[in-house]
């Protein structure tokens, strides 16, 4: 694809696109707000496009897009983009200085809601180990409840061993993928976070509170477990909206961030 510097400020023109590279001018100088009214002109209406760039510090970067709102593509080829017409032009009430930080707002949401999600298994997993012996009872009760403790016997009479220490480490093993999987969402590790909690919470769901495994009870016991799958579920379900929003990384562009479905150009 054919590119040429436009007036030399650090423009790119790609075809019916002009991009504004934030790291080679000043977006506030008056030469810089010159060349961007001169290329809005019929053909270009310059637009603010809010992207992030793996670990750079970069917060955005600017492109001019045609005035029908067609696709662009930056010219590094690690982000693409559709527009509709009505998303290519911001309300003017927006304004500059608010299409400007909303990439960094949109990160700093990700964030809050990253740590909030790791916050629930972190708290259960030092709760469930500060309390170790009233969560193994509980533990020890629900898989009595879901008719795997004499699968358990069996193992535990072949190991040579008591079906008391393999539930305590099945407990082990439950409150390490919770704790470290919280950590390693709340700190950045999405991808590793994630998986290890969906490990953790398939299991736990449907061992401890499926209602065909939690036997006979009371009205309010049978309403408890049921909010309880519900719960596990929506966790599970924002763990999986979580996943398909990870970017993929691109070896050949040293880890910047590219979407999944992405196409090489050659």
């Amino acid at each position: 694809m054919a590119s040429e510097e436009w007036s030399g400020r650090g423009m790119t023109k790609v075809r019916d696109r002009v991009q504004v590279d934030v790291d080679s001018v000043d977006v506030g100088s008056a030469a810089t707000a010159d060349a961007l009214a001169a290329v809005s002109t019929s053909e270009y209406e310059v637009q603010a496009i809010v992207e992030h760039h793996g670990r750079s510090s970069t917060c955005g970067h600017y492109t001019a897009l045609g005035r029908d709102g067609s696709a662009w593509r930056d010219l590094n080829d690690h982000r693409v983009k559709m527009l509709s017409p009505r998303d290519a032009r911001p309300a003017a009430s927006e304004g500059f200085l608010f299409v400007l930080l909303q990439p960094c707002m949109a990160h700093i949401v990700r964030v809050v809601g990253r740590a909030l999600l790791a916050l629930v298994f972190i708290w259960t997993a030092i709760g469930s180990w500060t309390a170790w012996d009233n969560a193994h009872e509980y533990t020890y009760s629900r898989l009595t409840d879901a008719g795997v403790m004499p699968l358990i016997q069996s193992a535990a009479g072949q190991l040579g061993t008591t079906s008391d220490s393999i539930v305590g480490l099945m407990l082990g093993a439950a409150v390490f993928l919770k704790g470290m999987g919280g950590l390693a969402l709340a700190f950045g590790g999405e991808a590793c976070g994630t998986v290890m909690l969906m490990l953790f919470l398939v299991p736990v769901t449907f061992f401890m509170h499926a209602p065909t495994h939690t036997g006979p009870g009371s009205l309010e016991r049978n309403f408890d477990e049921t909010s309880h799958l519900l719960k596990n579920g929506a966790i599970a379900g924002a763990l999986l909206v979580l996943w398909q929003s990870i970017p993929a990384k691109d070896a050949r562009s040293g880890g910047e961030l590219a979407p999944r479905d992405s196409k090489k150009r050659r």
